[in-house]
């Protein structure tokens, strides 16, 4: 025989099963409302007020999370454009860079420079004197060159050459 006020095992999961019903307020409720009397009944349940709260903070996390990806994307989309048309710039500059190099090329020939030069009017040099490049030679061999500078007469002036 049990003691007073020890419960079984069993009388304990019935409490449990008890527990996890649905509230008696809902049955009561229910009944009211089919005898007519709903006045001062409160017909909102509990749980779905709570459900609402936090829907709108996770509704507007989700409408914010949206808009920053669209924004990445269409920032993405911008960058591709720019890319894209710095390729194109990139390339019509290696173009006009292999034209002008191959224009240059051209203008440096002698030959063409030799025929330039006679359409122009220009006279040929009877005498070409070559110089050192370096400051260092050029402090050092000063007498040298200003006697070779001396020796040297200078060619006749003609009236072809422009100035």
């Amino acid at each position: 025989m049990k003691a007073h006020g020890q419960r079984g095992i069993g009388d304990r999961l019935r409490d449990a099963a008890n527990r996890w019903r649905p509230a008696d307020r809902r049955s009561k409720a229910r009944s009211q409302r089919r005898d007519g009397a709903i006045i001062g009944v409160d017909v909102a349940d509990r749980r779905s007020r709570g459900h609402n709260r936090n829907l709108v903070p996770l509704l507007v996390t989700a409408l914010a999370v949206g808009l920053a990806l669209a924004a990445l994307r269409i920032d993405l989309l911008r960058i591709r454009y720019a890319l894209a048309e710095s390729i194109a710039q990139e390339r019509s500059l290696l173009d006009q860079k292999r034209s002008l190099t191959a224009r240059m090329r051209t203008l440096r020939d002698p030959v063409v420079l030799a025929r330039r030069a006679e359409g122009l009017g220009f006279a040929r040099p009877e005498q070409l004197i070559d110089l050192p490049l370096s400051t260092a030679s050029l402090v050092a061999g000063a007498n040298e060159d200003a006697s070779v500078l001396a020796s040297v007469s200078a060619p006749p002036p003609t009236e072809s050459v422009r100035r």
